[in-house]
């Protein structure tokens, strides 16, 4: 929680590299929002690209493919697909997820954060 809103933050690792965004819950739109529906995310996947426009901005497909989720380091996994999407200045991510034996699409929009002011602190397991 930031305040009273929700903020998400994620983490990926390619290779050397990690990744982070971060943003509120409360700014995520919807499929309708972004003038997207599943048949157009059908022909995105099968081309590997694909482009729309939303918030003033062109939005290019820079992944899409099927996802594993493993909560909590568990060894059950969920399955997922996930189509993602950066604007032109690759300063923002949009991420649309629909996972298996769900109908509804879930929309993420986030901002790449510069990792260089990113410090983590290892508390250990001596906080609760």
């Amino acid at each position: 929680m930031h305040g009273k809103r929700e903020l998400l933050v994620e983490w990926s690792r390619e290779g050397a590299e990690v990744y982070v965004t971060a943003g509120f819950e409360d700014e995520n739109p919807t499929l309708t929002q972004l003038g997207l529906d599943e048949p157009q995310l059908i022909k995105f996947d099968e081309a590997q690209s694909g482009e729309f426009q939303w918030d003033g901005e062109t939005w290019f497909m820079s992944e899409g493919g099927e996802r594993d989720y493993f909560a909590n380091d568990g060894r059950d996994k969920e399955e997922f697909y996930a189509w993602e999407f950066e604007n032109d200045a690759e300063s923002r991510t949009i991420t649309v997820e629909k996972w298996k034996g769900d109908r509804k699409f879930y929309v993420y929009h986030q901002h790449y954060v510069d990792t260089r002011s990113i410090e983590v602190f290892d508390a250990g397991e001596s906080v609760r």
